[in-house]
């Protein structure tokens, strides 16, 4: 993956499934486990059911390459869509954390779109998720 270069996501299901393998840079999502978690969000949505269900943002810490002087940023969101850990990769760890929240940001306001905007945040009633 070069620098700045956004991972290409899957078409989401809203079947809840479990977290499973996926290449990804030919390694599975098993590979890239968030090891610290440094950031949380939770947004909540009525099912077509009418069950509120909650989506789960997590940031990891931003840490070095093993295999390079890059850096990588580890998250992942639960609760919908695929639920397997994406990377962000930048020259230093605060590019990596900034590709994680725009990445994190394209995921959730497709979510959200494909939902019908019923994707809610408690931060802001206006409907502004807080990711730009």
């Amino acid at each position: 993956m070069s620098l700045g270069q956004k991972l290409k996501l899957p078409r989401r299901s809203f079947i809840f499934p479990s977290a499973g393998a996926s290449a990804m840079g030919g390694k599975s999502a098993m590979d890239f486990d968030i090891r610290e978690i440094i950031a949380t969000r939770n947004f909540h949505f009525l099912d077509d059911r009418k069950d509120k269900r909650t989506v789960s943002v997590f940031i990891g810490k931003p840490e070095q390459s093993p295999d390079s002087n890059q850096y990588w940023c580890s998250f992942q969101i639960i609760g919908i869509g695929s639920q397997e850990t994406q990377l962000a990769q930048g020259q230093d760890s605060i590019q990596a954390l900034q590709l994680a929240m725009d990445l994190i940001a394209a995921n959730i306001n497709d979510l959200n779109d494909e939902l019908g905007g019923r994707l809610e945040w408690n931060g802001d009633a206006t409907g502004n998720l807080g990711f730009t």
